[in-house]
């Protein structure tokens, strides 16, 4: 029926234009130039036979970069449950507004329809319904008595609009994360007759939040990732289970880090230059301290803000602090060692870091970031240990001709007596290639 009556629009659409265009220009001019009309004619039958895709492809770029709030509908059964079902949608809806997400979660009333019973029906009705994104359907179950308590418990599912979301891998995995929120044992979706009034605000918490995270993850798929941050932080000052949370601060630590890799990118690009932006080394450090906020003991989030530390000053407490205790968590990972390592040659302990340097027996860090960064320090600071460690991690890990060109560097620029079993290896590896 749809697709009749897109094919009805678009004639109707190309008939005027075609109108139009007679009238405009002088019909003489088509006579003399027939191949332009007949290409307009084709254009238009193009037009109509890929109407659908046409309508399809700009819905999808809406969606993903222009809109920001979600449509939201619910269609439960009552199964005699009409009282339950109107408190929990009135204290839903007021939980948005303590929220000030009545503009970002938009509910929409779809009383109308009395039950969905298959996945089918569902994607039926939200099709038909052109502006609504996230449809939640389910229904109360029939009254059951537990030693004497009568109580009706709510299942629900969800199905949502976004063609480009729902289709494929990605689809699968999010309706199944979803699916998973939903049915979450420590969310509540039980009302007892004896204690209605609490369990129904239960039930709306627990809706409040699989609505805010499911829009969420629904904008963080869409690369939209501050508007994600924005929405999974009004969920932490919630009485949420630890798995739930635990779900949230996952998502936020990961969009913190899809902007720190973002930044990392910038600042690359303008080391080439020797330039350093420190716009963005303060949003590089924001966003670290946000991901330590989270979970202080994470290893990128300490990894990151040393670096961005360092680069707004090389002298700073803070860069000292990252460092030391990323290395006092996982002494023997590699990016901490690595950290631990540059952070002895400043501190002139230059037996130190060549221990470290020796230990280090694999890497999870970009080496080519790393040699270039190594390789400025020693031209920026004339410290010859930088390049002796640009040297020794080639030698381990990269080029073995690039490494004797810098360990060749290293001993032209160190003493011996300065620099001593870095001297000595540096002169035992030259030699050797």
């Amino acid at each position: 029926m749809d697709s009749i009556l897109s094919k009805e629009i678009a004639s109707k659409l190309v008939s005027f234009c075609l109108t139009s265009i007679a009238l405009y220009f002088n019909k003489a001019y088509f006579t003399e130039h027939p191949s332009i009309l007949l290409s307009l004619c084709l254009v238009f039958v193009l037009v109509i036979y890929f109407f659908k895709n046409i309508v399809a492809f700009f819905k999808k770029c809406y969606f993903r970069y222009i809109k920001l709030n979600v449509n939201l509908g619910f269609v439960i059964r009552t199964n005699g449950c009409d009282d339950y079902y109107y408190e929990l949608i009135e204290s839903y809806k007021n939980s948005l507004k303590r929220s000030n997400l009545e503009k970002i979660i938009i509910y929409n009333d779809l009383a109308g329809i009395e039950k969905i019973d298959t996945e089918k029906q569902a994607g039926k009705i939200i099709s038909e319904y052109n502006d609504l994104d996230l449809l939640i359907w389910g229904e109360f179950s029939k009254t059951k008595t537990n030693n004497g308590d009568k109580y009706n418990e709510l299942r629900l599912t969800f199905i949502f609009q976004n063609q480009d979301i729902k289709e494929g891998r990605l689809g699968k995995l999010l309706i199944n994360e979803f699916n998973n929120t939903f049915n979450n044992s420590s969310l509540k979706w039980v009302i007892r007759e004896s204690n209605s009034g609490p369990d129904i605000e239960s039930i709306s918490l627990a809706l409040s939040v699989v609505s805010r995270y499911v829009h969420a993850i629904l904008l963080k798929v869409q690369g939209k990732n501050q508007q994600c941050i924005d929405l999974l932080q009004t969920l932490l000052p919630l009485n949420i289970d630890k798995s739930i949370k635990d779900k949230v601060n996952f998502h936020l630590i990961n969009c913190h880090t899809i902007f720190m890799d973002n930044i990392f990118d910038d600042l690359r690009n303008e080391a080439l230059y020797n330039k350093t932006n420190e716009t963005q080394v303060l949003k590089g450090i924001y966003h670290a301290q946000a991901i330590l906020s989270i979970q202080d003991n994470n290893l990128t989030g300490l990894c990151a803000l040393s670096y961005f530390e360092y680069l707004r000053d090389p002298f700073s407490s803070n860069y000292s602090m990252a460092i030391n205790k990323m290395f006092q968590l996982s002494p023997n990972d590699p990016s901490a060692s690595i950290n631990k390592a540059f952070l002895f040659i400043q501190e002139k302990k230059y037996i130190l870091a060549f221990n470290l340097y020796k230990k280090i027996n694999y890497i999870n860090f970009n080496l080519t970031d790393t040699l270039h960064h190594l390789d400025l320090e020693f031209k920026r600071l004339k410290e010859p240990a930088f390049i002796f460690a640009a040297g020794i991690l080639c030698h381990k890990f990269g080029d073995p001709v690039l490494s004797r060109e810098y360990l060749l560097d290293f001993i032209n620029s160190a003493t011996s007596a300065n620099y001593g079993k870095m001297y000595e290896h540096a002169l035992k590896i030259t030699n050797n290639v």
